[in-house]
């Protein structure tokens, strides 16, 4: 569950945030920075509920959101969080925009607004979101298109020779 968060920082620092069961379920995100050493271990997010599969990004100069999953039971749904400095505080915690059973935010900035694609692994399926603010959330699923069998994990924009090297290796495959 590392994140590194370079660029949003500097160039030559880099955070990494983690998560730690602290009790039972109850998970907390923790994060130490390198840049020539290593710094001490520090909350880095503890809304009051259980916290895991968290990721930033930076909406503008300032201006950063945390896309989360509360893993409270019974919640298990993700929500965002805003702060002016991406090591945070992160307030403001939104109501859940996603159902129950949802988890692995993946976001992707396309033109003027965000989207969010996450694991809906109750109902084996993956899913995505649009939104221009993170506060008005509009279902997109019947525009996307994943693998089969796709779990949470790391979506990103690639180049077109990147996309046709990933294509080529995949038929040979079959």
């Amino acid at each position: 569950l590392f994140k590194r968060l370079g660029n949003l920082i500097s160039k030559s620092v880099y955070i990494y945030i983690y998560r730690k069961v602290v009790t039972g379920c109850n998970a907390k995100l923790f994060s130490f920075a390198r840049h020539k050493s290593f710094t001490a271990t520090k909350s880095f997010s503890d809304p009051g509920f259980s916290i895991i599969d968290a990721v930033i990004d930076k909406k503008a100069q300032k201006d950063y959101v945390l896309v989360l999953k509360d893993n409270t039971r019974p919640n298990r749904n993700l929500k965002v969080a805003f702060a002016k400095n991406p090591l945070g505080p992160f307030q403001q915690v939104s109501e859940p925009f996603s159902p129950y059973l949802r988890e692995g935010p993946a976001v992707l900035k396309v033109k003027n607004q965000w989207l969010i694609y996450f694991d809906s692994y109750g109902s084996k399926s993956y899913e995505a979101v649009s939104t221009k603010d993170f506060k008005v959330f509009e279902k997109i699923n019947d525009k996307i298109s994943v693998p089969e069998g796709h779990k949470h994990g790391t979506i990103f924009r690639a180049s077109n020779k990147d996309l046709k090297n990933l294509l080529r290796d995949e038929a040979k495959k079959k």
